[in-house]
């Protein structure tokens, strides 16, 4: 194989690389835009857990082995302060990174956004209340969600998820 060959298969492999990576990034970003509004939901649960029940653990714990064993609802509310202490941090990362990436397209990019993935429309309904055709929606949607994407390629959250989505691609062209 010659030199020149070689080079040319070369950036072909790469070019394929990261065209896989940017698919990837793709659908991580659609699957993050699906979950925003739950996250943040979620996100408004933790810290009403761990603002109602922080300090009524703390308060209980200070008195095991003075005057007896923690009951079941201690328990459950100890369970709830240290799984909510475990998932919020992660959950406040993903909504801030995600906001910011919103925060960088412009109105009529972020209206294709709201409406198409927390509004939860179809794509006609888009297309037709943004007055757009079904051609320039699809478009708009592929741009807003491509821009998304490579910010949160700068996030490592996002970078682990497309990771594991391109691994879990490798395993299915493998079988």
């Amino acid at each position: 194989m010659s030199m020149q060959a070689a080079r040319s298969q070369e950036v072909n492999s790469m070019e394929e690389r990261d065209q896989a990576l940017a698919d990837a990034a793709f659908q991580v970003a659609e699957r993050w835009l699906y979950n925003y509004n739950r996250w943040q939901a979620e996100a408004f649960i933790l810290r009403d857990t761990l603002a109602d029940h922080t300090g009524k653990v703390t308060a209980h714990l200070g008195r095991i082995g003075t005057t007896g064993e923690p009951g079941d609802g201690t328990f459950s509310r100890t369970t709830s302060v240290i799984e909510a202490e475990e998932k919020l941090p992660v959950l406040e990362a993903k909504i801030r990174i995600l906001k910011a990436a919103l925060d960088s397209l412009g109105d009529e990019l972020l209206k294709v956004v709201t409406y198409k993935y927390f509004r939860a429309w179809s794509n006609q309904l888009c297309w037709e209340h943004l007055r757009l055709s079904e051609r320039e929606f699809y478009r708009d949607r592929r741009q807003a969600v491509s821009q998304i994407s490579q910010i949160l390629l700068n996030g490592i959250l996002f970078r682990m998820e497309v990771e594991e989505k391109l691994n879990r691609n490798r395993e299915l062209v493998k079988k």
